[in-house]
């Protein structure tokens, strides 16, 4: 979308530089007025984040804080690559639930913390799951997981999806640059809609 905007423009602009309308001409005035204020409408749009494929889900025990540590590969949709996030899962269970961004916490946190062994469904028909210690079931989309304690289900678990949105400071700086584009583009528009009709 964005690339055939701009395409459009540099299309606009040579006919009213060299002043040779093509019957598309009104088609192409209609494309960019309707298409003018992408600029704003990305800064003030919302962002949607999700594990990456493979996740690369790792977990590990935490004795201060008593919580297990979650680290996965996330990703921006719509953009490529992928991010390492961490986060202590028991902490964080009310955001996910409710799709809310995780407090996030920095790699460094699982230095010193026990793994927990992460298990394919699919191993435990020739292989039994340890009857003493935690453990954990991946899911078969391998973005939730099942964790296990001394034989016990501790809780079904889903990796983080959510929204977010820059920080509204953040967007007030950045909208008046935002509208300026647009601005530009449209005044692109108008001055070569009223050269090519004079």
């Amino acid at each position: 979308m964005k690339s055939q905007h701009a395409a459009n423009v540099i299309k606009f602009c040579k006919c009213f530089l060299f002043r040779t309308p093509s019957p598309t001409f009104a088609l192409m005035v209609v494309s960019l007025v309707t298409q003018t204020g992408c600029a704003t409408h990305d800064l003030w749009s919302r962002s949607v984040f999700m594990p990456a494929y493979p996740a690369r889900l790792r977990l590990s025990e935490s004795a201060q804080p008593a919580d297990i540590l979650v680290q996965y590969e996330e990703e921006h949709v719509g953009r490529a690559g992928s991010q390492t996030r961490a986060y202590f899962l028991l902490a964080n269970v009310t955001n996910i639930v409710a799709r809310q961004r995780p407090h996030f916490v920095g790699m460094s946190q699982s230095n010193s913390l026990k793994p927990i062994p992460i298990i394919n469904p699919a191993s435990t028909i020739t292989n039994s799951p340890p009857a003493a210690g935690s453990f954990a079931l991946t899911t078969t989309n391998r973005l939730a997981f099942v964790i296990y304690r001394d034989g016990d289900c501790v809780g079904h678990f889903t990796l983080p999806v959510y929204e977010s949105m820059s920080r509204p400071a953040s967007r007030v700086l950045l909208t008046p640059f935002a509208v300026g584009l647009d601005a530009v583009t449209a005044g692109v528009v108008a001055a070569a809609a009223m050269g090519a009709g004079g």
